[in-house]
């Protein structure tokens, strides 16, 4: 009986102390985690909240501190993105949302885009992202919204992840550009009809020289009869 009792005395101290022994494992383990998910999250501050460009100044952002996504990319490079919900103010912009889509494809006078310039700890620039480089559709969202309305848009890149690290600071700027499409079609056009002029012109005239060139033959003849 007494040599029982040892035994379950002894088995209940060696499971205790595996218990134990798993669970500091597993402590340390979560702890070690924790401490290197904290060491690679880049936080990046907004240098300011305004938005600068021709559309831009129509959109606010919040200032806080916001963390960049890194993700595998191409090659050595990471991609990077970050996300930023844009709310529309009331302002009225350089250039008329009417005139201006997020795709060539769209028939709109201008293309335009957003981009994030990110910045070191001495404001010295590091690399840009787009917002037409994730989704240009994120634009068409941003023109389309009414004064009080929220979108988020998301400005990817793909950067050396040494790079990525020593970003601290971003600003965020608006762009458009002449929609190659459309200004080529309506160029086309006018250089056909300006050709097209050109010839009409230039028939004319040969119309004009020949009836002179008759009529002289005629008086011509004319005269010596």
């Amino acid at each position: 009986m007494i040599k029982k009792t040892f035994y379950a005395v002894l088995c209940a101290m060696c499971c205790a102390t595996v218990m134990t022994s798993c669970g500091g494992g597993s402590s340390s383990s979560e702890s070690s985690e924790t401490e290197k998910t904290e060491e690679d999250v880049i936080k990046v501050s907004p240098e300011s909240t305004t938005v600068g460009g021709k559309w831009g100044k129509a959109f606010d952002f919040e200032d806080k501190a916001y963390t960049l996504k890194v993700e595998e990319g191409w090659g050595s490079d990471m991609e990077v993105s970050l996300v930023i919900t844009f709310t529309r103010n009331g302002n009225t912009p350089e250039v008329s949302f009417n005139e201006i889509a997020g795709s060539y494809d769209a028939g709109r006078k201008y293309v335009g885009d957003m981009e994030a310039e990110f910045l070191d700890e001495n404001d010295e620039p590091l690399f840009t992202a787009n917002v037409r480089t994730c989704n240009y559709t994120a634009i068409d969202k941003l023109l389309a919204l009414s004064e009080g309305d929220k979108t988020s848009a998301t400005f990817s890149s793909y950067e050396p992840m040494e790079t990525i690290k020593k970003a601290k600071k971003f600003r965020i700027t608006s762009t458009v550009e002449a929609n190659s499409k459309a200004v080529n079609g309506s160029s086309d056009s006018n250089d056909d009809l300006d050709e097209a002029a050109d010839d009409l012109e230039k028939a004319s005239k040969a119309v004009g020289d020949a009836a002179k060139a008759a009529g002289a033959i005629m008086d011509l003849a004319n005269s010596l009869n």
